[in-house]
Parts: structure tokens; C-alpha cells; sequence
């Protein structure tokens, strides 16, 4: 019985071929984008402020519903890392912080109103939209933070501009009117080309 060794030819051949099965497998895989970039710099942060206008004698059940006076900007802070809203896979809202308003002309030193007592917080028009903070009981303090929901709100920021809803539940429904602000920092994902 004969035994056939391998030519010099066929070792390097298969080598070759070898290295254009890697080669072209490795370019497809480069061809399609993957990365997800978490928008975060300081600089520029993610961060919107909503103004409420109200007054708690239009209170219903000791609760006033109010929309937020202006929407996000979150269209123009997603542009200046160079995106869009439609590259934006993920979007969280990761703090809320509520205080007197600058409506009012002692809101700098101004305590939040002892009056209200809770606060359900809603991206967009009504209580339809996604609840993203529900605080109970609300501190009278200079500066309040609101227990987050752990709500997905991609489609709400893809979506567009939008305004906040926000419940108040109050105590006292004699006063005439007040001023909220609140600060949402959110998390937002793109989508890299």
C-alpha cells in the first residue's frame, strides 16, 4: 500500500483559503453596528426642567392634574452629540427633583408648599403617558427628590417633543395658586452608525 503525502502546493492552499473564510467573516461582522453609546457628558447633560402653573382650589378628590407649561428638549441635547431621537434605543429617567418654581418670587429661599401632599409624575398630556415618579408623602424642603419608576420611555422620547403631567394631591384647597419645578435627568441610548 502506497501512502500519499501532501503536495507543497495544497498546505499553503489550504492556508489561503483558510484565511479568506476569517478574513470575510470578520467583515461582516464590521459591516454591522452594534454600539451603543450612553448620552452622559457633563458638559451637556440630559437633563429637562418642567414648570407647573396650578391652583389647589380647582382641586377634584383633593387632587389637581396640571401639564407642564413648555416640552423636552431633548431633541436639541441629543442632537449636540450628533444623533437623533430616532437613534435612541433606551431612554430611562434616572432622578426627579421637584421645588417652588421661579413663578414665584421667593423661590430661591421658598420651601415646596406644605400643603401638597403627593405627587405622580407622567411623561406627556395626561395620566395616559408613562409614570415615572409617585412620591407619598411629599417633604416640605427646599428641594425634593421624587422616588423614580422604573418605567421604559424609548417610544415617548422617539416620539418627539413632550410635555410632563403631574397629579398633585393636596390638603388644603384654599390656596390660590402655586408653582412647581422639576428636574428630570435621564438616561438616554443611541444607536452608533
Amino acid at each position: 500500500m502506497r501512502t500519499r503525502q501532501l503536495r507543497p502546493v495544497a498546505v499553503p492552499l489550504i492556508a489561503l483559503v483558510g484565511l479568506f473564510v476569517i478574513l470575510a467573516a470578520c467583515d461582516t461582522a464590521g459591516t454591522e453596528s452594534d454600539d451603543t453609546i450612553t448620552l452622559n457628558d457633563p458638559a451637556t447633560p440630559t437633563t429637562v426642567t418642567y414648570e407647573f402653573e396650578y391652583n389647589p382650589s380647582t382641586a377634584v378628590n383633593n387632587e389637581v392634574g396640571v401639564v407642564s407649561s413648555g416640552s423636552d428638549n431633548l431633541s436639541s441635547i441629543i442632537a449636540s452629540y450628533g444623533f437623533s431621537r430616532g437613534d435612541v434605543v433606551s431612554a430611562r429617567v434616572t432622578s426627579i427633583t421637584i421645588s417652588r418654581s421661579a413663578g414665584t418670587t421667593a423661590a430661591t429661599a421658598s420651601k415646596l408648599y406644605d400643603y401638597v401632599q403627593n405627587v405622580e409624575m407622567y411623561l406627556g398630556d395626561s395620566e395616559g403617558g408613562p409614570l415615572i415618579a409617585a412620591q407619598q408623602p411629599v417633604q416640605s424642603t427646599l428641594s425634593t427628590p421624587l422616588e423614580v419608576a422604573d418605567t421604559d420611555v424609548s417610544s415617548t422620547v422617539q416620539a418627539g417633543a413632550s410635555p410632563a403631567f403631574m397629579v398633585i394631591g393636596v390638603n388644603n384647597t384654599s390656596e390660590s395658586q402655586g408653582f412647581i419645578e422639576a428636574t428630570v435627568d435621564y438616561r438616554i441610548e443611541v444607536q452608533s452608525e
